[in-house]
């Protein structure tokens, strides 16, 4: 009986330890590989395209932001693009191991109400103004007033049915933006007081799996993995042979 019971331990362990420990986000497996989102331009008043709508408190209309004064970042592109300015690619890329780890949460129950294990972030981005200014200032002056707001279309491809959660990094803190709206063609208008580090996250039917990670690290994790799953079997194999020859010379 005590083999037994030192055999079911055994593989009680091994079940935990090849197992790895679900982070506290959940990713979807393309968030490190696949490009920013794009944006929908909008035309402006002479008939140019933009990529942004200024409002100010009362909702008029104040400004547009163009192609030359934003840079969009993805996860990514962000150790290689040279557009985006250092501390931004450091903050997106900081955020992003954190989110990774568990050591940073996305708030969804406070700002939305929802079941975080039912949440997986689909985009990760940087979005950084660099116009009215030489010295990489992340916003335009434009944006600094209380009130006011950056109206822009990103095509994500979602279903028209899908409800998609934004959320933008300011000042070590997450919260939702203004508003953000399914537009039933792939396309999300999002509303926000700034932008930053952005998330865009949906919700899942079922509790979601541990997340997906890419590149050299995942390769590493999951020869160390596998390595403890032969240890494991190993063992595994060693207590049920003693155990046998046990149970023969028991008589039993």
């Amino acid at each position: 009986m005590k083999k037994i019971i030192a055999l079911l331990t055994v593989l009680m362990l091994c079940a935990t330890l090849v197992v790895p420990a679900s982070a506290a986000n959940e990713f979807t497996p393309s968030v490190t590989n696949k490009p920013a989102p794009q944006i929908v331009p909008v035309i402006d008043p002479d008939g140019n395209p933009a990529l942004g709508i200024i409002k100010d408190e009362g909702g008029q209309v104040i400004g547009y932001v163009y192609s030359e004064c934003l840079v969009i970042t993805a996860v990514a592109d962000a150790a290689t693009s040279t557009l985006i300015p250092d501390a931004a690619e450091e903050l997106l890329l900081d955020v992003y191991a954190k989110l990774l780890s568990g050591e940073m949460t996305l708030p969804y129950a406070e700002a939305f109400g929802l079941d975080a294990s039912k949440m997986v972030i689909r985009d990760l981005f940087d979005v950084t103004f660099l116009c009215n200014s030489d010295s990489e200032v992340d916003h335009p002056t434009i944006l600094e007033p209380v009130g006011v707001t950056i109206e822009i279309i990103f095509d994500l491809g979602v279903d028209a049915d899908q409800d998609v959660y934004a959320m933008t990094y300011k000042h070590e803190e997450w919260k939702s933006v203004v508003s953000s709206t399914n537009n039933g063609d792939g396309t999300v208008t999002v509303v926000a007081e700034d932008f930053c580090p952005v998330s865009f996250s949906v919700e899942t039917e079922e509790d979601v799996k541990p997340p997906v990670q890419t590149g050299d690290d995942s390769g590493k994790q999951l020869m160390l993995w596998g390595g403890v799953a032969v240890v494991c079997l190993i063992a595994v194999v060693a207590l049920t042979v003693v155990y046998s020859r046990s149970m023969k010379k028991s008589g039993k």
